[in-house]
C-alpha cells in the first residue's frame, strides 16, 4: 500500500515535471516569435525613415513635377544570423502613390464630390455630414460605403490569398475604388518653385499675396522679385479698381493686358490670392485620373481626355505651374481659367507601403517574390508641404486584408439573411470595426522613434501666418489638422 502511494507520488511529480517543461517551452517560443515582430516593426520604422530623408531630399524636384526615386529595399543582419529586410511594396509598379491627384473629401465642395461616378450626389451628401475624416479608410463610417468601394472587389483575390494586396490596387467592379479618387491629405505648398528665367533665384519662397490693397510693402515685395516697372504695373491695375480675389482673376487680366500663355509661368509661379501656408482641395493636374479631372469645375470630359493624353508629351521644365495645360494646346485659357483655383501642378502628398521581416533560410535577397516571416507592412502619407518631410499619416496595415474578409464575410452573411427573409446573423454585432487595424496616434508614438526629430523640429517652427489646416501630424501655426 505504502508502496503504491510512493510511486503514485513520483508519476504525479514527473507529470508536472514535463508539464512545466512544455509550458516554459512554449513560453519561450511565444516570446521568441514576439520578439522577431518587435524587430519586424523596427525594421519597418528604419525603412520608412530612409524614405523619409530621401523624400525630404527630392523635395523641390518632386514639386516641380518629378517622379519620386526611392530605394526598393533595405537590408540588415540580425545578430542571430538572420537577414532582415525592410523594402516598399509597389502599388500599380510606382513606389509611391501620388495623393494630390486625388479629391481632398474633407475639403471639396459637394458639387464636385457628386460629380465623380463613383460618388455620384446622394453618397456626396453623406460624405459631406459625415466630415472631418482623420483617414480615407473612416469612410467606411458613412452609410452606404462597403469595403469594395473603398478598396474594390476583394473577395476573389483574398479567397485565394488571405494576404493578398489587391485591396492597394483598388480595381472596382462597375467603377474605381474609392480609395483612389478621395484623399484627405490635398494640400498644396503656397511656394515658388523656380519657373522663368530669373525663377531659380526664389524657389522655395512664398508666393507674393496680390488680394490686398496696394500698400509700400507689397511694392516692395514685388521690387525685390521682379523691377520697379512691374511694381508700376501692378500698381496702376489695382488702381483701376480690379481686385485680385482668385487665381483666375490672374489669368484674366493676362489674357486682358495681351500677355502670351507661353510667357505665364513665372506670373503664376510668383504670385498668389492667399494668406494660407497651404492650399487645401488642389488636384494634382499632372497625375489626376480622367475621372477627377473632370469632376472639377469647368471640366469636360473632352478636356479632361485631352489632359490625360498631353501630360505624357510635355517637358519636364514645363510642369512647374499649371501652364502647361494651355500652352500643350490640351485646353484653352478660358477653360483654365475656370479650374485653376481647384488644381496644381504636382503632388505634396504621398503615400507609401513598407513591409519588414525576415527572409527564410536560404532564401536570397534579390528574390523579390519570397513571402517574408514575421512580416510588418506600415502604411504612411509622407508630406513635402513644408520645407522638412513629415509623415502626416502612419498605419499598421499587417492584418487589413484579414479585416476585409471579415468585413466582406459579414456583408455576404447579410445577403443570406435578407434572402431568407431579413433574418440577421447571431454573430451579426462581433463584424470588426474599421478600426480593427492599428492606426498609429502621435501621442502613442515613443521618443526612440524615427519620426521624433521631425516632430520637434514641427513643434519649434515659428508660426505660420495662417492656422494650418492640414491632417495628421502637424502642429505649425497652432493648427492640427
Amino acid at each position: 500500500m505504502i508502496l503504491a502511494a510512493v510511486m503514485l507520488l513520483v508519476a504525479l511529480g514527473a507529470l508536472t515535471s514535463v508539464g512545466v517543461l512544455f509550458r516554459s517551452s512554449a513560453e519561450q517560443f511565444t516570446v521568441s516569435a514576439t520578439g522577431r515582430m518587435g524587430r519586424s516593426r523596427a525594421m519597418a520604422r528604419s525603412g520608412l525613415a530612409s524614405v523619409l530623408r530621401e523624400f525630404e531630399i527630392q523635395r523641390m524636384d518632386i514639386l516641380r513635377g518629378g517622379q519620386p526615386v526611392l530605394l526598393d529595399e533595405l537590408s540588415l543582419e540580425q545578430p542571430d544570423g538572420r537577414t532582415g529586410v525592410a523594402r516598399i511594396v509597389r502599388v500599380r509598379n510606382r513606389v509611391a502613390v501620388p495623393e494630390g491627384a486625388k479629391i481632398n473629401v474633407n475639403h471639396t465642395d459637394e458639387g464636385t464630390l457628386g460629380r465623380l461616378e463613383s460618388v455620384g450626389p446622394d453618397l456626396a451628401r453623406r460624405l459631406v455630414a459625415g466630415r472631418p475624416y482623420a483617414a480615407i479608410d473612416d469612410l467606411l463610417r458613412v452609410e452606404g460605403v462597403a469595403p469594395e468601394m473603398l478598396y474594390g472587389d476583394l473577395r476573389t483575390a483574398l479567397a485565394d490569398d488571405p494576404e493578398s494586396e489587391a485591396w492597394l490596387i483598388g480595381d472596382a467592379e462597375g467603377g474605381v475604388a474609392l480609395r483612389d479618387l478621395l484623399t484627405v491629405h490635398g494640400f498644396w505648398p503656397v511656394i515658388q518653385l523656380g519657373a522663368g528665367d530669373n525663377g531659380s533665384r526664389y524657389a522655395g519662397e512664398r508666393k507674393i499675396n496680390i488680394n490686398r490693397e496696394w500698400s509700400d510693402e507689397l511694392g516692395d515685395a514685388i521690387r525685390k522679385r521682379y523691377s520697379d516697372d512691374v511694381a508700376n504695373g501692378v500698381k496702376a491695375i489695382m488702381e483701376q479698381g480690379v481686385v485680385f480675389r482668385s487665381e483666375r482673376d490672374i489669368i484674366n487680366i493676362l489674357n486682358r493686358i495681351g500677355v502670351e500663355p507661353k510667357d505665364w509661368a513665372e506670373t503664376l509661379d510668383s504670385f498668389c490670392t492667399s494668406d494660407e501656408p497651404a492650399l487645401a482641395g488642389r488636384v494634382d493636374v499632372s497625375r489626376a485620373p480622367a475621372e477627377v479631372l473632370v469632376a472639377l469645375p469647368g471640366m469636360f470630359p473632352e478636356f479632361a481626355a485631352s489632359i490625360v493624353s498631353a501630360r505624357e508629351t510635355v517637358d519636364s521644365d514645363d510642369l512647374t505651374t499649371v501652364g502647361w495645360t494651355v500652352t500643350s494646346g490640351a485646353i484653352d485659357w478660358r477653360a483654365l481659367a475656370t479650374c485653376i483655383d481647384s488644381v496644381a501642378p504636382s503632388s505634396a502628398q504621398w503615400r507609401v507601403v513598407i513591409e519588414a521581416g525576415f527572409l527564410p533560410p536560404g532564401a536570397e535577397e534579390s528574390d523579390e517574390d519570397v513571402a517574408l516571416e514575421n512580416r510588418v507592412v506600415l502604411e504612411a502619407v509622407i508630406d513635402l508641404s513644408a520645407p522638412r518631410a513629415r509623415v502626416a499619416e502612419l498605419t499598421d496595415i499587417t492584418n487589413l486584408p484579414l479585416t476585409i474578409a471579415w468585413r466582406l464575410e459579414g456583408a455576404a452573411d447579410r445577403e443570406a439573411a435578407e434572402e431568407r427573409g431579413g433574418e440577421e446573423p447571431e454573430f451579426e454585432s462581433d463584424e470588426p470595426g474599421p478600426d480593427t487595424f492599428e492606426r498609429e496616434a502621435e501621442t502613442e508614438r515613443r521618443e526612440d522613434e524615427p519620426m521624433d526629430e521631425a516632430d520637434r523640429e514641427s513643434r519649434n517652427a515659428a508660426p505660420a501666418s495662417k492656422p494650418d489646416r492640414r491632417i495628421g501630424r502637424f502642429r505649425a501655426g497652432g493648427g492640427a489638422g
